[in-house]
């Protein structure tokens, strides 16, 4: 008889609404994007946050209509906040095998893909040889510090010594237009972006070699972190895809997909 009045009351309950709600998984408090990845993220002569990452952050907050702000800060500071298991999502962070085995982040949402390849300066193909990634090692070879990039030429045999980092992509392009490296790491976005920085005709630079056919950068959240909001993300997401709200955004960097 217990039994029955419980069932009957749960029944009433859920159709008058009467029962309480489970509270929702708090939503993120920022996300924490790369200051020094432009044409991503990064901060225009007047201090104002640009790129796509921006953008498309911004977009996502609006739509999933989260109290979450967007915040420019060091790479490692980013990274740093992410392995402590704070609320936040960062990006964007290309996914490479090394970061694949970490067991402090998860990756939720694929923002963009792009191709990373080896440039050197047109006018000096052929003192400058290569066929394979392998032949890297007679070279200097440029790229960020901690980047994605950095691991990649790991992973390809290059050896650390054969490695000049920068601390900011832009430095790279001028190093490589002084000569002081033979090749840079970018993805063609970055260089466009640098090469106007630098007045220097884009047809200077020439690909040498593919580093990755593909690169994919995701937003980021801590392992910690609830399941909700990869679920979130990726649902709003396809909202905006199938409204068309990324093909402007995507036409105004180069970027297809």
């Amino acid at each position: 008889m217990l039994r029955y009045r419980f069932t009957c009351l749960l029944l009433l309950a859920l159709l008058t609404g009467t029962l309480p709600l489970m509270a929702a998984d708090p939503a993120p408090e920022r996300i924490l994007l790369d200051e020094n990845h432009p044409p991503f993220s990064y901060r225009d002569a007047d201090g104002k946050p640009q790129g796509l990452s921006l953008e498309l952050s911004r977009l996502l907050i609006k739509q999933l209509q989260w109290p979450t702000s967007v915040e420019l800060i060091s790479w490692a500071r980013a990274e740093s906040r992410l392995r402590a298991g704070e609320p936040v999502l960062i990006g964007a962070t290309l996914r490479t095998t090394e970061r694949e085995r970490q067991d402090y982040l998860q990756w939720s949402l694929r923002l963009f893909s792009q191709h990373n390849y080896l440039y050197r300066l047109r006018e000096r193909q052929s003192e400058l040889p290569v066929s394979s990634l392998r032949d890297l090692n007679r070279y200097r070879i440029g790229t960020v510090a901690r980047s994605g990039s950095y691991q990649q030429l790991l992973q390809a045999g290059v050896q650390p010594g054969n490695i000049d980092t920068v601390s900011h992509g832009l430095q790279n392009v001028d190093k490589l237009l002084r000569r002081r490296v033979d090749f840079i790491t970018m993805q063609p976005a970055m260089l466009h972006h640098f090469a106007r920085h630098h007045h220097a005709d884009i047809a200077r630079f020439d690909v040498a070699l593919t580093l990755a056919d593909i690169s994919e950068f995701y937003l980021c959240a801590p392992r910690v972190a609830p399941e909700s909001w990869t679920a979130d993300l990726q649902r709003s997401w396809q909202q905006l895809e199938q409204q068309g709200q990324f093909t402007a955004i995507r036409q105004r960097y180069g970027l297809s997909k």
